[in-house]
């Protein structure tokens, strides 16, 4: 069984998945708005960060200390320190914006 039907199954959640680098936990994103934190093997929430309507894409930076997350009816997107678990801050960004990346040395969005 993969592990996007695992979490339709046990979790409910259908959505854009992440793997945090160099960690045990997987980042969802829904779009409902809500960016879930997810603890693996055992698939336990520990975390959840309301985002924004209709969150819609993540990426984590090069070296896995934050999160970006994209909320494209609101036009923001949301950044997150991983490692201590807060919403730093909200971006305004172009209107509808359906994805983010980084560069490889994370100096861009």
């Amino acid at each position: 069984m993969d592990l996007q039907r695992i979490l339709y199954e046990k979790l409910k959640i259908h959505e854009q998945l992440g793997v945090r680098p160099r960690s045990r936990e997987l980042y969802v994103v829904s779009a409902s708005g809500r960016l879930s934190v997810i603890t693996f093997p055992d698939l336990r929430v520990s975390r959840e960060f309301r985002i924004g309507q209709t969150a819609s894409s993540l990426v984590f930076s090069p070296d896995g200390r934050r999160a970006y997350v994209s909320a494209r009816l609101v036009d923001s997107v949301a950044v997150i320190d991983v490692a201590g678990r807060n919403l730093l801050e909200k971006w305004r960004v172009a209107a509808e914006t359906h994805g983010v990346l980084t560069d490889a040395a994370g100096r861009l969005l």
